[in-house]
């Protein structure tokens, strides 16, 4: 009878932790989307000669100041349009350069506020991936032949992946002397 009781306890603040959560994020999503009709409303508005008709229509907040590092032709912080587009402000910094890497980010991405974005640069695409890399590849590596490839292989089928760059010495066959050779060309 305790054990049930227990069980139905934890089950009410479930269910109660879990609606508080929707509300929450009903709220967030149902703000946001204010905030965007509301701006796109008053665009409207100045847009169809409306003008400002001597009221506050939003206009205070359309500037948002976004600053851009990394590989990027200018570093630096603009102002740009509330709800611009993440491509379009990075536009205004001259684009970015041939070394980024921009795999994992969304040019569609909207920008809600003042904001900071760091765009990688895409330098370890040219290295072997010693997670990833099947035995042809980890041939390519100097010092690294068929043998000690196969070796490095099975290390990480029975160990997992490898953690750090250090740690292809825990290889059978991998010693400084190679790791030295290689530690430029390779990745995790």
């Amino acid at each position: 009878m305790k054990s049930i009781f227990i069980v139905f306890i934890i089950t009410v603040l479930f269910l109660v932790g879990m609606t508080k959560f929707n509300n929450d994020t009903n709220y967030n999503e149902a703000l946001k989307y204010a905030e965007l009709s509301q701006y796109y409303d008053n665009l409207d508005n100045i847009n169809n000669g409306a003008g400002n008709n001597g009221g506050d229509i939003f206009i205070d907040s359309i500037d948002i100041e976004v600053s851009f590092s990394g590989e990027v032709v200018e570093e630096k912080s603009i102002t740009i349009t509330y709800a611009s587009f993440l491509s379009q402000a990075l536009y205004l910094v001259g684009g970015i350069t041939n070394e980024a890497d921009i795999r994992c980010i969304n040019m569609n991405h909207i920008i809600l506020s003042n904001s900071s974005f760091y765009i990688p640069g895409g330098k370890d695409l040219d290295k072997v991936s010693i997670n990833k890399a099947d035995r042809e590849e980890l041939m390519t590596l100097t010092s690294i032949g068929g043998i000690t490839a196969n070796k490095i292989i099975e290390y990480r089928q029975n160990n997992g992946k490898f953690e750090c760059l250090e740690a292809i010495m825990n290889v059978n066959g991998i010693g400084q002397n190679t790791y030295n050779k290689i530690k430029d060309s390779i990745t995790l």
